[in-house]
């Protein structure tokens, strides 16, 4: 059995492995480049099968963060935070992991100075952000609210809001950022009715959105009830149902003779009386 293995710096060795107790094995010495070691596995038996198999470890200097995840009214949010290899999401390739304190808001990580990632979920509804350097990722670097619709006023004409999702963060900008909604639980009349916004002015403390929401170009998979959508920067992120034609006239969202006249309807004028 031969492990042929890619160093982080490009270099390939071959190495025979050794039979011990059924298994394989193989130790690797002086392994002073830090970084992701890829290896491909090779077997070949008395009759010439083969076979072959991927797996890959890393090599790292590793250090403590910590901190707490508050929601904008300083209660603590329930977060899961996952360290993922670089370009995947497998469970496999999970790095480091924590959640949250359900009472406090804390959590403690070991992670690497080496580039991830990150995925964060609260409430089934997570924020995916690729290719995070964290070299200079420090305690306490995010918060993380999640809000129910039926605790916003009105945020959008025309659209009842189901559910907002907010950071705040001192976290380096990222080249590439993934909002994912769950809305298995929310409540909704048309699916098909179901947008994703964004906020570029989010104030996380009175959580609300000063300059307006922007749509998203988003796409859903209706089989697992999700919806999601690529974007840039950090910010609140709500998803909304467009129920402008659902046939209620629901002026709380905005709907007007003017603005839904497929929903609102103008009142006949009485008839005039003949003399």
């Amino acid at each position: 059995v031969i492990a042929q293995v890619t160093h982080s710096n490009g270099k390939i060795t071959n190495y025979t492995m050794t039979l011990s107790n059924s298994n394989y094995t193989v130790t690797l010495n002086n392994l002073s480049n830090t970084g992701d070691y890829d290896i491909l596995y090779y077997a070949n038996d008395t009759t010439n099968n083969v076979a072959n198999a991927t797996d890959w470890f890393g090599v790292a200097y590793l250090r403590n963060i910590s901190g707490e995840i508050l929601k904008g009214n300083q209660r603590p949010e329930v977060v899961t935070i996952e360290f993922y290899r670089q370009n995947s999401t497998a469970i496999r390739d999970i790095l480091a992991n924590a959640t949250t304190n359900s009472s406090t808001g804390i959590y403690n990580l070991t992670i690497a100075n080496r580039t991830y990632d990150l995925k964060l979920t609260s409430d089934y509804n997570s924020f995916l952000i690729e290719d995070l350097n964290a070299t200079n990722l420090t305690d306490d670097f995010f918060d993380m609210d999640s809000i129910d619709g039926s605790d916003l006023n009105k945020v959008i004409a025309l659209y009842k809001p189901l559910k907002v999702l907010a950071i705040n963060t001192s976290m380096p900008n990222s080249s590439r950022y993934n909002i994912t909604f769950n809305y298995t639980s929310l409540s909704f009349s048309v699916e098909n009715n179901i947008d994703l916004h964004k906020c570029p002015t989010w104030n996380y403390t009175n959580t609300t959105c000063s300059s307006g929401w922007t749509k998203l170009t988003s796409y859903k998979d209706k089989d697992l009830n999700l919806i999601q959508a690529n974007t840039t920067g950090f910010s609140a992120f709500i998803v909304a149902e467009n129920i402008c034609g659902n046939g209620l006239c629901e002026s709380v969202y905005g709907e007007t003779t003017t603005t839904c006249s497929d929903d609102c309807k103008e009142s006949a004028g009485a008839g005039g009386g003949g003399g």
